[in-house]
C-alpha cells in the first residue's frame, strides 16, 4: 500500500486532503520490523510517531514491582503509535514491541511539527484526533492495571 492511501485511512491523518497528505507521505521513513524488535522505548526520546503498515505492535507499560503490562494491541493499518513525539516532553509513554512481522512509517518529530505548524488548520485538526488517541490510550491502561490488582499479576502476552 502506498504511504499516501495509508495515510488516508489512519484516524489522525484520514481527514487530510489530498495535498496535504502528499506532503506528509513525503517526510514519511518506512521501517519493517520482525516480531520481537522493540521499536520504541517508555522513557525513552520520542523521535518518532508511527502509522502502522502491516502486522501487529503491542503498547506496553514497565512497572517496577510487577514487570512488563500489555496495554493495547495496534494492528489496523492506519493505527499510529509513539504520539509522545508531538507532545513536550517528548519521552515515549509505552514501550511498542513488535508481536508480528510487519512495517510502519516513522515520522521524524521536527519534520512533523515543522509540517503541522506551517498548516495551523491541518495542525489543530491532526491535535484535535490526538487528543482522543492519548484518550483511549489512557482507558486502555487504566483497564488493564484494574485487571492486574484484581488478579495480583501481569499478563505477560
Amino acid at each position: 500500500m502506498d504511504t499516501v492511501e495509508l495515510l488516508r485511512r489512519s484516524h489522525l491523518f484520514g481527514s487530510l486532503d489530498d495535498e496535504a497528505l502528499g506532503e506528509l507521505a513525503s517526510i514519511g521513513v518506512i521501517v519493517e520490523f520482525k516480531r520481537g524488535k522493540v521499536l520504541l522505548e517508555q522513557e525513552g526520546p520520542a523521535d518518532y510517531l508511527y502509522v502502522l503498515g502491516e502486522g501487529s505492535v503491542g503498547i506496553r507499560t514497565f512497572l517496577r514491582e510487577h514487570g512488563e503490562l500489555l496495554v493495547e494491541t495496534i494492528s489496523h493499518d492506519g493505527d499510529i503509535f509513539g504520539w509522545s513525539a508531538l507532545v513536550e516532553p517528548y519521552v515515549y509513554a509505552f514501550t511498542a514491541r513488535a508481536q508480528e512481522d510487519g512495517y510502519a512509517v516513522a515520522f521524524p518529530r521536527q519534520a512533523l511539527i515543522s509540517f503541522l505548524e506551517a498548516r495551523p488548520e491541518v495542525g489543530l485538526a491532526v491535535y484535535r484526533r490526538l487528543v482522543k488517541t492519548i484518550a483511549h490510550r489512557l482507558h486502555e491502561t487504566r483497564t488493564s492495571l484494574m485487571t492486574v490488582l484484581a488478579q495480583g499479576t501481569i499478563s505477560h502476552g
